[in-house]
């Protein structure tokens, strides 16, 4: 199954002055298409991340996203529109890739990697199991990171 296309911004309407505070303008921008749930989490998300003080935050509403900027401030706004917009496709996007992925066949045998990283990996794991049953090391992720780490913890104490 293959991923659906990002969001683009498609329109830029100003509609009018904002209904209670006389300084701002309602500013509606028309996305291709109407955005998921999810997709709105990651938006929202995005305008915390971004380094942009909002007094007013946008909202998304249906296939919009409604701004509130003043008169001098709509190229800035529109512009922190487009990058919030990227953001929240790619962390979409890459939420759908990561729940298409089988997470079963990533420690399977499957044919999931060539026979040169199968190879590899089950090296690696080898190595890793090998060390970590040298050295009495049990209860704890088997990488070599944590390997090496549980070795130095060792130096230093009395053999038995």
């Amino acid at each position: 199954m293959s991923l659906p296309p990002p969001l683009k911004p498609t329109h830029v309407e100003v509609v009018g002055i904002h209904p209670r505070y006389a300084r701002l303008l309602v500013i509606e921008v028309t996305l291709d298409q109407l955005p998921t749930p999810e997709w709105i989490g990651f938006f929202e998300q995005s305008g915390k991340e971004l380094p942009w003080i909002e007094m007013h935050p946008p909202q998304v509403v249906g296939q919009k996203i409604v701004l509130n900027p003043t008169d001098e401030d709509i190229e800035q706004e529109v512009a922190h529109i487009e990058e919030r917009v990227l953001m929240a496709n790619q962390r979409w996007l890459a939420m759908l890739a990561a729940a298409q992925t089988p997470t079963s066949t990533m420690d399977s045998d499957s044919d999931l990697f060539s026979a040169d990283v199968r190879a590899r990996i089950d090296a690696a794991r080898k190595r890793t199991r090998s060390m970590s049953e040298a050295f009495s090391v049990q209860g704890f992720w088997r990488s070599d990171a944590w390997v090496t780490e549980d070795l130095m913890s060792l130096e230093g104490l009395p053999r038995d």
